[in-house]
């Protein structure tokens, strides 16, 4: 096996893990029950706590909409047979890594490198 390249196996592993994530996220936007409280009755400390509470809720679909392109994007990668290689120096990407940010670019010693850049240029 090239030392550059995630075994057939494992790719298989990957993607069916993504697909589920998928699944998981695509039908909690389809239920009905989307946790968002209307017409709040009560004093205006009932009010804020419902808002807070939407708040939270919005939070984590947005969450959930960037996790779900990153699988999207994740996903593509395997299909064109350019998963799991960093873009900066082509060695493999931890497979921690790999599933706790779908779709990474970077291996962690150039991801790394590429926030101190982007830190200095920040400032």
């Amino acid at each position: 096996m090239n030392k550059n390249k995630i075994s057939k196996r494992k790719i298989s592993e990957i993607k069916k893990y993504f697909i589920k994530e998928k699944e998981k996220i695509t039908s909690a936007f389809l239920s009905n029950d989307n946790g968002f409280i209307e017409n709040v009755g009560g004093d205006e400390g009932d009010a804020a706590q419902a808002n807070i509470i939407n708040y939270i809720q919005e939070t984590l679909s947005k969450r959930d909409l960037a996790r779900l392109k990153k699988i999207n994007y994740a996903l593509e990668k395997i299909e064109k047979s350019d998963f799991g290689l960093c873009e900066e120096c082509s060695e493999l990407i931890s497979e921690k890594r790999l599933l706790a940010i779908p779709g990474c670019n970077y291996c962690l010693p150039c991801a790394e490198i590429e926030e101190k850049i982007n830190k200095i240029n920040y400032l």
